[in-house]
C-alpha cells in the first residue's frame, strides 16, 4: 500500500484553514540520560528546524556531560526544555505486567520521593529550563497517582493517547498522539501507514470536535534510525511552513508561562 503522508497532512491543514483554526503542535524526546552521539543529532535538528523541543531526561540518570551538551545549545539560543521522566527508568513491575517504574503496588510516599528527587536532580543541571512537567516511564503510571502529583511540585502530566480532565486537581496533562518508533518491530520507524494513522487521527479528531490541545510528536532519539530523523526533518518543515499549523513550546502548552 502507497501512502503519500504528506499529501494527505496538507489536506487535512487545509481543512483546518478552510474552518478558520489553526492546528497546535508539540514535541517532546524521551530518555535522555547520556551524552550520546545521536543527542547531538537531536539538537542539530532542533537547530536547523527551529522546532521547541521538550526533553523527558530521567533525573536520577542525566548525566553532567549530557546537562552541559544541553545547556550550551540552550545558552546559544535554542528553544529546548526539560521534563522529568521518571527516577531511574528501572522497572518495577511485577513479573508478567508490563514495564513500569511507578505500578500500583509501590507504596504511595516511596513514588511521590522517586518523582521528587528525579525533578530536582534536574534543577540542579539545568536550572530554570526545568519545567514541572512529570513523564512516566513506558508512559505507564499508578492508576490515582496522577492527582497527587502536585504533592511533588509538578503541575503538569505527559503520557501517550487520549487525555483525561484534572483542572480539579490543577495538573494540566498534554500527551502525545504521534509515536515513530516500532517498539515492537525492529526499533527503528515505525513506518508511512501508521504514523500517518496515528497524526491524522489526532489532527481530524481536533478538527472535528473543536479541542485545542496541541498534537504531540514523540521520539526517542537513541532508538532512531536513519528514517526517523528524515521523517522528523520533513515533517518539521511541512508542518512549520503550513499557515494553518503552529508550533507549541511546553510552557504553552502546560499553561506554564506565569
Amino acid at each position: 500500500m502507497v501512502v503519500d503522508i504528506w499529501q494527505d497532512l496538507a489536506s487535512e491543514l487545509d481543512a483546518w484553514a478552510e474552518a478558520g483554526r489553526v492546528a497546535q503542535f508539540w514535541w517532546r524526546d524521551d530518555d535522555a540520560d547520556q551524552d550520546v552521539a545521536a543527542l547531538q543529532k537531536l539538537l542539530d535538528l532542533q537547530h536547523k528546524s527551529g522546532v521547541p523541543l521538550a526533553v523527558a531526561a530521567i533525573g536520577g540518570l542525566a548525566s553532567k556531560n549530557m546537562a552541559e551538551r544541553i545547556n550550551h545549545a540552550i545558552a546559544g539560543g535554542q528553544e529546548i526544555y526539560l521534563l522529568s521522566h521518571g527516577y531511574r527508568h528501572e522497572n518495577l513491575a511485577r513479573q508478567g505486567e508490563k514495564k513500569n517504574e511507578f505500578p500500583n503496588h509501590r507504596m504511595v510516599y516511596d513514588m511521590l520521593a522517586d518523582i521528587a528527587l528525579g525533578f530536582e536532580a534536574l534543577k540542579v543541571l539545568f536550572g530554570v529550563r526545568v519545567l514541572p512537567v512529570f513523564v512516566p516511564p513506558w508512559n505507564r503510571f499508578a492508576p490515582g497517582m496522577v492527582p497527587r502529583l502536585q504533592n511533588a511540585q509538578m503541575r503538569g502530566y505527559s503520557s501517550f493517547g487520549l487525555v483525561s480532565d484534572l483542572s480539579e486537581f490543577a495538573v494540566t496533562q498534554v500527551n502525545c498522539d504521534v509515536d515513530i518508533v516500532d517498539w515492537r518491530g525492529n526499533r527503528g520507524y515505525v513506518g508511512d501507514i501508521q504514523v500517518r494513522q496515528q497524526l491524522l487521527n489526532a489532527l481530524t479528531g481536533r478538527r472535528k470536535s473543536g479541542a485545542v490541545q496541541p498534537v504531540g510528536i514523540l521520539s526517542h532519539h537513541k532508538n532512531h534510525d536513519a528514517a526517523c530523523w528524515e521523517f522528523l526533518e520533513e515533517l518539521f518543515r511541512r508542518i512549520s511552513n503550513h499557515p494553518a499549523a503552529h508550533w507549541q513550546n511546553p510552557q504553552q502548552a502546560f499553561n506554564l508561562s506565569s
